[in-house]
């Protein structure tokens, strides 16, 4: 099979995807603040944290005085608030992940290509073994051991090619997933500019202005999470494509040495059951 060589296209694609992030990273964040507009809105009387929003919720179950529906409710709400920061931190450490694939993707997908075309002219230099000069003993461990071996490298085959269509069908979702944050930030923002109602009693105002807050906080890390997922995935695709590459190569080798060994076995009389 053909292997494709990288040209300095590529190359020059690469370096203009990582000039693209370092654009929309700058321009991320003033348009975070300008796709959620600020004019009215209600900050939390407390500092939102993880170790305050602990103490709320310590302190409501301690307390007592409260109808129990009212306090299920509070910790509802302050626990929604709890998971909110929790996701921050995780969109966080992703956009890393896909700020680094921009970076370390190309120069990977170059290193597994010249791999392959160094074990590809590896394999046409090799000579072919006369199986008829090898103990059946021999041939049918042989046998067991690439047996194995199929097993394992199918395995992971498959594991690549279902993470390998799931990044070829990212960037639809990827546009969904951004469109379903924008409408959430949208919602939230409005929630904190509307009328204080009479049923809102203090404690409620305080639990559901900081599971507003930081349901912003998360969708506004989430957008900035997707733009840089956006402009990673080209170059995480590149890379798993030699990498399902060289799985099917060890799968057709061993299938291949499996096969001559079954037929080893069955010419010396031995067991065949390879298939």
């Amino acid at each position: 099979m053909k292997i494709i060589n990288f040209s300095v296209a590529q190359s020059k694609i690469y370096a203009l995807l990582f000039l693209f992030l370092v654009i929309a990273l700058g321009s991320t964040g003033a348009w975070a603040k300008n796709g959620v507009p600020d004019a009215g809105q209600k900050s939390a009387t407390f500092e939102i944290n993880k170790d305050t929003l602990k103490a709320k919720i310590g302190a409501i179950n301690t307390r007592e005085g409260i109808d129990e529906a009212m306090k299920s409710k509070l910790l509802s709400i302050y626990q929604a608030a709890v998971d909110n920061l929790a996701n921050v931190e995780k969109f966080k450490a992703q956009t890393a992940d896909f700020k680094e694939a921009v970076k370390q993707a190309p120069e990977q997908t170059k290193k597994l290509q010249k791999e392959i075309e160094q074990s590809l002219l590896k394999v046409s230099k090799q000579k072919l073994e006369d199986f008829n000069r090898i103990p059946v003993e021999e041939l049918e461990q042989r046998l067991i051991i690439e047996k194995g071996k199929i097993s394992n490298i199918d395995e992971q085959l498959k594991k690549l090619e279902n993470e390998l269509a799931l990044q070829n069908n990212r960037p639809q979702l990827i546009r969904e997933e951004t469109v379903a944050a924008q409408q959430d930030m949208e919602a939230a923002q409005k929630k904190l500019q509307a009328p204080i109602g009479k049923a809102d009693a203090k404690l409620e105002f305080e639990a559901r202005q900081a599971q507003l807050n930081t349901l912003i906080d998360s969708r506004t890390a989430e957008l900035k999470m997707l733009d840089v997922e956006a402009i990673s995935n080209p170059a995480r695709v590149e890379l798993l494509k030699p990498h399902c590459y060289r799985h099917r190569k060890s799968y057709f080798k061993s299938a291949a040495a499996g096969s001559k060994a079954d037929a080893g076995c069955s010419q010396s009389g031995g067991e065949s059951d390879f298939g």
